[in-house]
């Protein structure tokens, strides 16, 4: 039995006290990111008290994909080279995967997917919330909108697995066929977990609504740049579970009529121009 369904007498509260603190060492790298004037050595040194994580940021930097001139061969030279986005989206692959590794045991969850997409809707939220300082709350909020899925993969296993299947079977989204087997779906289960992790309340929020229906509800800012990078970040072919081709025409064809097609434009043009960046992280990740 599902131990979030209903039926089970759990409820989300139970999950979400076995879920651990949001890694420190995650929030120092972050911090030292998203800062106005960053650090570069600051967040060297971060990610140097890691081997792993130091390890793959270098490989990264020397990925044929971004085609560098020169090797570079220390954690210094490649943060230089990838840049505090690249940095912040391999960091959080890292340490979330680590914390919720459970996640991808029995589930069927695949990893390289689901960070596949979670840096694509990063991407394409920040081109979503166009030039300014919101753009480093959009990306972080991109790559965090997901997180519910860790937490249920991890917390049900094979149980989540069905659910996936059920998902690919019926051609509906995932997160519909969640709500109706458990009660709540990934957006919620994230939402909350954000909220227990002090995440600021706009954050929170875009974490719960990236599945809105569109006419549904006034949408905060933050929340309808990650609306805007999840539809597009799925349209483009990345996500992580696939969906009928007929509704993802219908969703981008909605929401560039309701938002604007000015601001999908800037989603696609920003995912595509970080493509080769995002092929880069997840080939040294693996």
């Amino acid at each position: 039995m599902c131990p979030i369904a209903p039926s089970c007498g759990s409820s989300r509260d139970t999950v979400l006290r076995r879920i651990p603190p949001f890694p420190t060492a995650l929030v120092a790298i972050l911090h030292s990111c998203a800062s106005e004037n960053p650090d570069v050595s600051e967040i060297a040194r971060a990610v140097s008290m890691e081997e792993v994580l130091a390890a793959s940021v270098v490989r990264a930097a020397n990925a044929a994909t971004l085609a560098p001139v020169h090797t570079v061969d220390n954690v210094l030279e490649a943060v230089s080279r990838l840049g505090t986005t690249a940095i912040r989206g391999m960091a959080s692959a890292y340490f979330l995967g680590n914390t919720f590794s459970s996640a991808f045991l029995q589930s069927g969850l695949d990893r390289q997917s689901l960070w596949r997409h979670n840096l694509a809707v990063a991407a394409a939220s920040t081109g979503a919330a166009g030039p300014g300082l919101e753009r480093a709350n959009a990306y972080f909020a991109g790559l965090m909108h997901d997180v519910g899925t860790l937490i249920l993969a991890a917390e049900l296993g094979a149980a989540y697995a069905d659910i996936i299947n059920e998902a690919l079977c019926s051609d509906r989204e995932l997160h519909l066929v969640e709500a109706e087997k458990l009660g709540v779906d990934h957006a919620e289960m994230g939402a909350d977990a954000a909220e227990q992790w002090n995440f600021s309340p706009e954050n929170v929020e875009a974490i719960r609504r990236h599945h809105q229906v569109l006419g549904a509800g006034l949408l905060p800012p933050l929340a309808s740049h990650v609306l805007v990078g999840n539809q597009v970040a799925n349209d483009m072919g990345f996500r992580v579970t696939k969906v009928h081709a007929d509704s993802r025409s219908a969703g981008v064809s909605n929401m560039a009529a309701s938002i604007g097609a000015g601001i999908m434009s800037r989603a696609r043009w920003a995912l595509t121009n970080e493509m080769p960046r995002i092929e880069a992280m997840l080939s040294a990740m693996t």
